[in-house]
C-alpha cells in the first residue's frame, strides 16, 4: 500500500533524473560550441556575421543558438533538481511552480529545434556560395583586414582550409603575395597557432606539403557541426518532451495525493469493552 501511495513521487524522481541528464547534454553542447568549436571566436563570429541571407546574420544567429543551448541546459538542470526536491517533500506550491516552469522549458526547446532546422536549411542553400564569394577578398595570412583575419582564425580554430577544400585558395586573385609553389596560407598548416599565422614568416614548408596542412573545407566542418548539434538537440528535446509530459501528469497526481491525503490505519484487533447495564 505504501508503494502505491508513493509511486507517483518515485516515478517523478526517476523522470527528473532523466531531465537532469538531458540538461547536462544541452549545457555541455553549448559550452563546447562557445569555447571549443572555433566558430564563436570573435573574429570568426564577425566574419560569419558579415554573411547574411537578408533574414539574419549567420554568425550572430549561430551565437544565439549557442546561448540558447547553455540557457536551456542550465534551466533544465535547475528544474530537474527543483522538481525532484518538490516531489520528495511533496510541497504543493513548489510543484505548481515546477509545472509552470516545465511548460516554459518545453516552449524554449521547441524554439531551439526550430532555429536549428532553419539554420540547417539556410546553410545548405546559400552558405557555401556566400563563403566562397567572401573568400575572394582574402589577402593573406599576415593581412590585417577583418575578412582575412576572420578566415585565418577560422582555418586555425576550426582546423579547415578554403571553403569547399584547400584548392579554393589557389584561385584567390586578391592574395597577390602568394608564391607560385604555395598551395595554402600558413594559417592552414597543422599545428599552427595565432602567433605563427600572423607573423612575418608567412610561407613555410607546410604550405607546400598536402599532408602538413588541413585539406577539409570550412563549409564541410561548419555543416558537420550544425548536423551534430541538430541531432543532439532533436534527441534531447524528444526525450525531455516525453519526460515533461509525464512529469506534468505525475506532478498533478502527487498534488492530488497531498491535497486528499488518506491515512491508512491498521484495524484494531482489540474489541471495545462491553458495557453491561445493571
Amino acid at each position: 500500500m505504501s508503494f502505491s501511495r508513493n509511486s507517483p513521487k518515485l516515478f517523478l524522481l526517476a523522470i527528473n533524473f532523466l531531465l537532469f541528464l538531458s540538461g547536462l547534454a544541452l549545457l555541455i553542447t553549448g559550452l563546447w560550441l562557445l569555447r571549443l568549436s572555433g566558430l564563436m571566436d570573435s573574429d570568426v563570429k564577425f566574419l560569419l556575421a558579415s554573411i547574411s541571407d537578408d533574414r539574419s546574420q549567420f554568425g550572430y544567429f549561430l551565437f544565439a543558438i549557442t546561448i540558447l543551448f547553455i540557457v536551456a541546459g542550465g534551466i533544465l538542470l535547475f528544474v530537474s533538481v527543483f522538481g525532484a526536491v518538490s516531489a520528495w517533500k511533496k510541497i504543493k506550491p513548489c510543484l505548481i511552480i515546477y509545472l509552470v516552469v516545465t511548460i516554459c522549458v518545453i516552449v524554449v526547446q521547441g524554439v531551439i529545434v526550430g532555429m536549428l532546422i532553419k539554420s540547417r536549411v539556410t546553410s545548405g542553400e546559400w552558405l557555401e556560395g556566400a563563403l566562397k564569394t567572401k573568400l575572394q577578398s582574402y589577402t593573406g595570412p599576415t593581412a590585417t583586414d577583418s575578412t582575412s583575419v576572420g578566415f585565418n582564425k577560422m582555418f586555425l580554430k576550426v582546423q579547415c582550409c578554403g571553403v569547399s577544400s584547400y584548392a579554393d585558395m589557389a584561385a584567390i586573385a586578391a592574395w597577390s603575395t602568394k608564391p607560385a609553389s604555395t598551395k595554402v596560407p600558413a594559417s592552414c598548416c597543422k599545428g599552427a597557432d595565432d602567433t605563427s599565422s600572423q607573423s612575418s614568416t608567412t610561407h613555410v614548408t607546410c604550405t607546400d606539403t598536402p599532408q602538413d596542412f588541413y585539406a577539409t573545407g570550412c563549409f564541410e566542418k561548419i555543416d558537420t557541426i550544425i548536423d551534430s548539434i541538430s541531432l543532439i538537440s532533436k534527441i534531447v528535446s524528444g526525450i525531455s518532451f516525453i519526460c515533461h509530459v509525464l512529469a506534468i501528469v505525475l506532478s498533478c497526481l502527487t498534488m492530488d495525493r497531498v491535497t486528499n491525503r488518506i491515512q491508512h490505519l491498521p484495524a484494531s484487533k482489540n474489541l471495545p469493552p462491553v458495557i453491561r447495564k445493571k
